[in-house]
């Protein structure tokens, strides 16, 4: 049957001379139908298109495995700028230490103060941010931080970044959670209790995934 043919005899035609098109032939017809309106042809094109049924998985678990995924590349960075803020303090920190006990004389660093400065407020915040995604691995994903973040590109580096540092200042975490460190001038600036820091940044990661994936 020629294309004319079909054209002028398409709503009369069975469902299996239909049903035997083409899917380049189909495209033309409804082009065509939508071209001039013809919404009986674009119905029968439709009603006779060949059908397959597709697997995929279900849509609670898509869902889930795209939230964990983009939830785990922003805590990557998040854990990587902490980082890597405490490791600039520390040598911007090292370097004012190391000029004054040189020469009380010499210019400071020149694009920091050290005026009320000290590195610990941004090792805290690497404790605090680090330990709040773990828990929210293990609590809420049912995985270590390691494992999350494992599918995340630079996440196991990232994350064994963090771990290297807070297992080197280990001791100076628990000074500080037992108030015997001494502070310069950001004692205000830290949390009075690091396991509620750590509660309510959980908190906030927790519910935020769990919005998420009732939207």
């Amino acid at each position: 049957m020629t294309k004319r043919s079909l054209e002028n005899d398409i709503e009369a035609l069975n469902q299996e001379v239909l049903g035997d098109l083409s899917h380049d032939e189909r495209l033309e017809l409804l082009l065509e139908a939508n071209a001039n309106r013809k919404d009986s042809w674009r119905e029968r094109l439709a009603e006779t298109a060949p059908r397959a049924i597709y697997e995929q998985m279900e849509v609670g678990l898509t869902r889930r495995v795209e939230v964990s995924y983009t939830m785990g590349q922003t805590a990557t960075v998040h854990l990587q700028s902490s980082a890597l803020r405490y490791l600039w303090a520390s040598s911007v920190f090292e370097y004012s230490a190391q000029v004054t006990l040189a020469d009380e004389e010499l210019p400071p660093h020149p694009l920091v103060s050290m005026d009320d400065f000290d590195p610990t407020e941004f090792l805290v915040e690497l404790y605090v941010t680090t330990d709040a995604y773990r828990r929210f691995a293990t609590e809420d994903l049912g995985v270590s931080l390691e494992t999350w973040l494992a599918g995340v590109p630079e996440g196991a580096s990232v994350v064994a970044s963090a771990t290297d540092i807070l297992d080197a200042e280990a001791d100076r975490l628990q000074r500080l959670q037992d108030d015997s460190e001494p502070l310069l001038g950001v004692a205000a600036d830290l949390p009075d209790d690091f396991d509620a820091a750590i509660d309510e940044r959980y908190t906030i990661i927790s519910d935020f995934y769990n919005d998420v994936l009732g939207t």
